[in-house]
């Protein structure tokens, strides 16, 4: 078995409160050992494809 490390994009829903609609989810790697410089990598890499500069996401199927 092994372990993917992932990030789930999505936003807090403005109708209920607390519930968050998750609208993809981004695989990262598939190893824990050292992750701190691959994370903040990956995150940027996130950032950069799903986030349009005024903050709405974009290009999640």
């Amino acid at each position: 078995m092994t372990m993917v490390n992932e990030v789930l994009v999505g936003r807090i829903s403005p109708k209920d409160e607390g519930a968050v609609k998750i609208a993809d989810s981004v695989p990262l790697f598939h190893s824990n050992l050292a992750l701190f410089r691959p994370l903040e990598v990956s995150l940027i890499m996130v950032t950069l494809t799903t986030c349009s500069p005024c903050g709405f996401l974009v290009n999640v199927s």
